[in-house]
């Protein structure tokens, strides 16, 4: 990605076409948020949402990146306004991102049932992409603990961890918390 940087930002400089311009400002976006350059990725982004010239797909895009910029910066409220543009369409990826990172930050702003508003939502729209919903669901699982509400979250949880099959970090994040519940569980019986 470093290389690929390079190479973007000098395109960025001749560039002579508007189609070019905003290949090397997306080559740019994306190089600086994978290299976990919060400050250029929002920099750039912010450059691509307020070119009237960019496409609202490659808008869209820009303000997923920043708003998870800013999540890494932990400005949560600040990541709060691009979120909302971009979680209307949960078919698309973006927005099925958006709508988990979404419910995420407002978990971690401790703004509990507005995050369990949204995955509720989420479920209820649907969307193809399975993981960002199961993430979700482990964030609403996540809302019932902090409420103290261990049964609910294992009963989300274990119907997650029966219907979710793909092999990535779902499962062990469901593992997790399910040993937590357990444990607290153990502590509640022999006191």
């Amino acid at each position: 990605y470093s290389s690929a940087l390079v190479y973007f930002k000098k395109l960025q400089t001749v560039a002579q076409t508007t189609e070019n311009s905003n290949i090397a400002r997306l080559g740019i976006l994306r190089c600086s948020y994978f290299l976990n350059n919060q400050t250029e990725t929002i920099n750039i982004a912010t450059e691509i949402i307020n070119d009237p010239k960019s496409s609202e797909a490659v808008r869209t895009e820009a303000k997923l990146n920043r708003a998870k910029a800013r999540v890494q910066q932990n400005k949560l409220t600040d990541a709060l306004k691009d979120l909302k543009e971009i979680v209307i369409d949960t078919r698309t990826s973006f927005g099925a991102e958006a709508k988990f990172t979404l419910a995420d930050v407002l978990f971690k702003l401790n703004r509990l049932n507005e995050a369990e508003t949204e995955v509720l939502d989420f479920a209820k729209k649907g969307t193809p992409y399975q993981y960002w919903l199961a993430s979700s669901f482990i964030v609403l699982a996540d809302v019932y603990i902090q409420k103290g509400d261990d049964f609910q979250a294992k009963q989300y949880l274990l119907s997650l961890q029966k219907n979710y099959t793909t092999n990535d970090d779902i499962q062990p994040k469901i593992i997790q918390r399910l040993n937590e519940i357990e444990n607290r569980s153990k502590v509640k019986v022999v006191k």
